[in-house]
């Protein structure tokens, strides 16, 4: 199975899911599991999940730049906007992908525009 052939349909990402969990139950950090883990947690809009996955794919890669990204993402949704800019430092210090250098400087404007309006300063 691939991340192309989960649709967004909920029984759908349940069923990968719950393969996802029977793989990691035997091999906790198969990186393929967990990455396709992730992937089901964000079309469910699992913030917290994806964090606790993430973190787990950066114990086995501390530099995979793709995790620490979508922590920073999940953890910008769930307003912790100073941990998802630590994470996109780290992101970008893992990475020397020019196209994702790119997408962690769009994320961390939109991170300094939400720290701007939390602070009740608005550019």
């Amino acid at each position: 199975m691939t991340l192309k052939s989960i649709t967004t349909s909920p029984d759908r990402i349940a069923l990968v899911e719950a393969e996802c969990h029977g793989i990691l139950k035997s091999r906790p950090y198969d990186l393929a599991a967990l990455r396709r883990l992730k992937m089901c947690q964000w079309l469910a809009s699992d913030f917290e999940a994806i964090i606790e996955t993430s973190s787990r794919i950066l114990e086995s890669d501390p530099a995979d730049a793709d995790a620490l990204y979508s922590r920073a993402l999940a953890r910008l949704a769930l307003t912790d906007i100073e941990g998802c800019l630590q994470d996109l430092d780290l992101a970008e210090s893992a990475t020397t992908d020019m196209r994702m250098k790119a997408t962690l400087a769009e994320a961390r404007s939109s991170a300094e525009h939400a720290r701007e309006i939390r602070e009740g300063r608005f550019a």
